[in-house]
């Protein structure tokens, strides 16, 4: 059997939370663009927002929390959000 140590399972999980967050962000421009959404677009982006989270700020404010993790993760967070703005500008945000 295959034994994770806890700092590679910690790694995985940080990591999973930042794909959340960038998939969110994507989901939130994406519909953001769009004019009328449908029922289940409505009810994804209150569960985005209802779970007190708001991809968009985490990503791009100033709270280190992103970068942090970024770090953690072995990401360079400047990239990250470089490529996320390069994305929602050319229309391709997922």
């Amino acid at each position: 059997m295959l034994e994770l140590n806890a700092d590679y399972a910690e790694r995985l999980l940080w990591a999973a939370v930042i794909k959340r967050a960038i998939d969110d962000y994507r989901t939130v421009i994406r519909y953001r663009s769009q004019g009328d959404l449908s029922k289940a677009e409505e009810q994804r982006l209150l569960k985005i927002y209802n779970h007190g989270s708001d991809p968009e700020k985490w990503i791009f404010g100033n709270d280190s929390g992103f970068e942090d993790i970024c770090r953690y993760v072995g990401l360079n967070p400047d990239h990250a959000r470089a490529n996320l703005r390069r994305q929602s500008t050319a229309g391709d945000a997922y």
